[in-house]
């Protein structure tokens, strides 16, 4: 407790910062527990290199298994000797997010192990959650991995949108497994995608080291620092290359009108960034907005209101209409009470 970190923050953990080294080493590895679709519930070392143990004459073995279970133990239809569980990643993610706020920038590891691309913690939670967000994002040629190849549900204009949220997926392939309808868990996947899926590249995509990719942290941080800079201040050249040509968030609504002439789709000014200015100066060709004052569609509320405001709206106008008699449901109840308020 002698020690603090980022912000004066302290941190209560069972490991210390070489053992959490040492365990990051293993799991970021793409050979053992790191796969295309997120951490795997065990290493796939174990794959040729199984543990076993003879008891009272009896062999036994745990070995690498991606997809179903091959026992029929623990009920036969669940596998946690291989697979990706949605649950338990979302765990690690946020165990990682606290770190990253005690230890900040300062704390490297690299990811993937073997890569020489280091990454702080909060953006090693952000690689994880991309990886996750690859079960269910479709390709460029339009497939999933949950479906496995199955050209229905890929392709059929009925099917296509209409997602499976499956128990495990398969550690190897992201082939969805178990129950099909495992919202309990699998629906974590709605506040990855919140999260950081703006600027997740698209699966099946090579992944770009961290030196040249844009980073939901980096996002997040120079959008504030952009904001407290008046726009006479801000710098003529980009304070961040960002480009998006093969992430998620470039297949959205945006047209070439919004995007700007440069076909970048969050570089509305053409100078290399994505703050809609062209070397300082507002571009008039980005008229596209979350806001519900500017899109109807959108139907966001601007930061200065308070998102609460519908709400204690509607609530004010139904107390309102009571206490008015217009709805003869309540004159009643009212009515006695007013008489017990007069006897008191």
């Amino acid at each position: 407790m002698a020690r603090r970190g980022k912000d004066s923050r302290l941190l209560l953990s069972l490991v210390n910062e070489d053992r959490l080294r040492a365990i990051l080493a293993r799991m970021l590895s793409e050979t053992e527990f790191l796969s295309d679709h997120g951490i795997r519930s065990l290493s796939k070392i174990h794959k040729e290199h199984p543990v076993s143990m003879d008891v009272n004459g009896q062999h036994y073995s745990v070995s690498y298994i991606p997809g179903d279970s091959d026992s029929g133990l623990f009920g036969g239809n669940s596998n946690w000797r291989g697979p990706v569980w949605i649950a338990v990643n979302f765990l690690l993610i946020e165990s990682l997010l606290r770190f990253y706020m005690f230890y900040g920038n300062t704390f490297k590891v690299e990811c993937p192990t073997g890569s020489g691309d280091y990454m702080h913690l909060g953006h090693v939670a952000e690689e994880i959650q991309h990886r996750l967000t690859h079960l269910m994002a479709a390709d460029k040629d339009g497939k999933r991995a949950i479906n496995d190849g199955n050209a229905m549900l890929d392709h059929d204009p009925h099917w296509k949108d209409y997602l499976f949220f499956y128990e495990f997926f398969d550690g190897d392939s992201g082939r969805g497994l178990g129950a099909s309808h495992q919202t309990g868990w699998t629906g974590l996947m709605a506040k990855m995608i919140h999260d950081t899926g703006v600027n997740c590249r698209l699966p099946q995509t090579p992944r770009t080291p961290t030196a040249a990719a844009s980073h939901y942290f980096d996002d997040t941080f120079i959008r504030q620092r952009r904001q407290s800079m008046s726009r006479t201040a801000r710098p003529g050249g980009p304070a961040r290359s960002l480009t998006r040509t093969r992430s998620i968030g470039a297949r959205s609504d945006w047209s070439e009108k919004t995007a700007g002439t440069n076909g970048n789709a969050g570089d509305a000014g053409g100078d290399g960034d994505d703050d809609g200015f062209s070397n300082g100066a507002p571009t008039p060709s980005r008229t596209w907005s979350i806001y519900k004052d500017d899109d109807s569609k959108a139907g966001l509320p601007r930061p200065e209101d308070d998102p609460d405001d519908p709400i204690n709206k509607f609530v004010a106008d139904q107390l309102a209409r009571i206490k008015s008699n217009e709805s003869q449901e309540f004159a009643e109840e009212i009515a006695a009470q007013n008489d017990g308020a007069n006897d008191e």
